[in-house]
């Protein structure tokens, strides 16, 4: 539960950084532009650090090593299975 509260905080100041960037945006004809580029950035910033964060929560690392244990078992068993010869 305690690693929900990094995402939400850092949610939370993504979220202001995007009020700040729409409500200080310098009047002009390219302002829509200059507002949606600066919103998009920081959303993809803070999708990036989620993603990247979550996943050190989460590793898939454990997931491989439960794979290859089973795999290092079905060796071990095609090792000790007889060999049986092919007559031509």
């Amino acid at each position: 539960m305690a690693s929900i509260f990094p995402v939400l905080f850092m949610f939370v100041v993504t979220a202001a950084l995007m009020t700040v960037a729409a409500l200080f945006t310098p009047k002009g004809p390219n302002q829509v532009t200059i507002r949606t580029a600066l919103m998009l950035t920081f959303a993809s910033c803070y999708i990036m650090w989620m993603v990247t964060y979550m996943a050190q929560l989460h590793p898939l690392i454990g997931a491989l090593s439960m794979l290859s244990r089973v795999l290092r078992k079905s060796d071990v068993i095609w090792l000790l299975a007889p060999v049986r010869s092919v007559k031509a």
